[in-house]
Order: C-alpha cells, then sequence, then structure tokens
C-alpha cells in the first residue's frame, strides 16, 4: 500500500505538470498576440483607425477567451 509521501508526491507531480502546460499554452498565444501585431503594424502603416481596429481584432482572437 503507498504511503502518504508517495501519494503526495504524485499528487503534486500531475499538479505542476498540469501548471506548466497551461503556462506554455499562454505563452504560445502571446507569441501568436504578437505576431499578428507586427503584421498589422508593417501592412497598414500609418493608416492609425485601421491598425487599431487590426489590433484590436489580434487581441480577441489570441488573447481573450471564448
Amino acid at each position: 500500500m503507498p504511503s502518504k509521501f508517495q501519494i503526495i508526491s504524485v499528487f503534486l507531480l500531475v499538479l505542476s505538470s498540469f501548471i506548466l502546460s497551461s503556462c506554455s499554452a499562454e505563452s504560445e498565444k502571446q507569441k501568436e498576440y504578437s505576431k499578428c501585431t507586427s503584421v498589422c503594424s508593417s501592412v497598414l502603416g500609418n493608416d492609425y483607425v485601421t491598425l487599431d481596429l487590426c489590433r484590436k481584432e489580434c487581441r480577441i482572437k489570441f488573447l481573450e477567451e471564448s
């Protein structure tokens, strides 16, 4: 029969792997958001209204929860 220490160790291992995987997903979303805003800036240049709309679309698509 497993000891309390072993049970707690397994639980902490599972919990930490879950936390790391969720952090990785957030990091990927942030990278995609940065790419999107870079494309907006390079393509639209000085058209500030359209640029702002493009950045808002990037934020909705990559950063806000669905």
